[in-house]
């Protein structure tokens, strides 16, 4: 039986031409090669070359068959591999969606605690997407506004953002108890881009307000930091205030500034779903 690496000394004969060109490629002596190739012959018990002059040989009817085999054990062991090593990655990989951004945060920190040899790839989805990618086994776990109701499926509450906005402690409405949309009318804030289920705030304040938004949190936290202007945070976010620069947060006054959010994932992952959860709670199984 021939060994792989025989298989792919011949292919690269096959490709090259020479056997010093064959052997410079395969990084072996060209007398080692031409030995391996008369040993693939003797195994087979054919003559696949046609030999002339110096290092130079042909392949003949039998050799073009057996190199357009060899290329197809080839492909397929290759294939193998790959597909082995893709599935063993991903064993070690943990793929964790969310509808916000901001339980991603936790999820993350708390999943490299508990499991530190795991790969953990967020990404954030709308509602929908996160359902059918549960059900398709593309996420381990997925956070959405709602539990998911279906067979086999563990769902829990996961936890509850109230959206504030943190003013500098001289701003007026730094003194109000809540704040709504209308009192924010005219003013400057510092926006994240793609907030997720928070979007819907950016819809009701567009044209309303002037925005300078940044691409994600640490670029929002530099601008928060270097000015005075308003910005939105949640009690989950926790406080934007700094010693050099305090901030009052003040919740804002909207029947959608409150979003729960359910922790999701298959039966299998019951048990870790556990270990996520925040504080313990009882879970449903629907």
């Amino acid at each position: 039986m021939l060994e792989t690496h025989e298989l792919r000394q011949l292919v690269a004969v096959a490709d090259c031409g020479t056997l010093s060109a064959a052997a410079d490629r395969l990084h072996i002596s060209q007398p080692v090669l031409s030995r391996s190739m008369r040993r693939i012959e003797e195994k087979l018990e054919l003559k696949l070359f046609t030999r002339s002059g110096g290092n130079h040989i042909a392949l003949n009817d039998s050799g073009l068959l057996a190199v357009s085999e060899a290329r197809g054990v080839l492909h397929l062991l290759d294939t193998m591999e790959q597909r082995l090593a893709d599935h063993a990655a991903r064993q070690k990989t943990v793929r964790i969606a969310s509808c916000a951004p901001t339980p991603l945060v936790f999820l993350l920190e708390r999943m490299r605690a508990l499991v530190p040899s795991v790969t953990v790839v967020t990404e954030l989805r709308e509602e929908e997407g996160l359902r059918d990618g549960l059900r398709n086994g593309d996420y381990a776990y997925v956070v959405t506004q709602s539990p998911i109701k279906e067979p086999g499926i563990v769902s829990a509450l996961y936890d509850a953002e109230q959206l504030h906005v943190s003013f500098p402690v001289d701003h007026p409405l730094s003194r109000r108890d809540t704040v709504s949309f209308q009192d924010l009318e005219g003013e400057t804030m510092l926006i994240q881009e793609g907030l997720g289920v928070w979007e819907d705030v950016q819809r009701k304040l567009q044209g309303k307000v002037n925005s300078i938004s940044a691409r994600d949190n640490q670029g929002l936290r530099e601008l928060i930091f270097a000015s005075s202007l308003p910005c939105f945070a949640s009690n989950l976010t926790g406080s934007c205030s700094t010693p050099a620069n305090p901030r009052i947060e003040v919740p804002v006054s909207w029947s959608g500034a409150i979003k729960n959010y359910y922790l999701s994932c298959p039966e299998k992952h019951r048990a870790m779903l556990e270990k996520l959860l925040p504080y313990p709670q009882d879970m449903a199984i629907s």
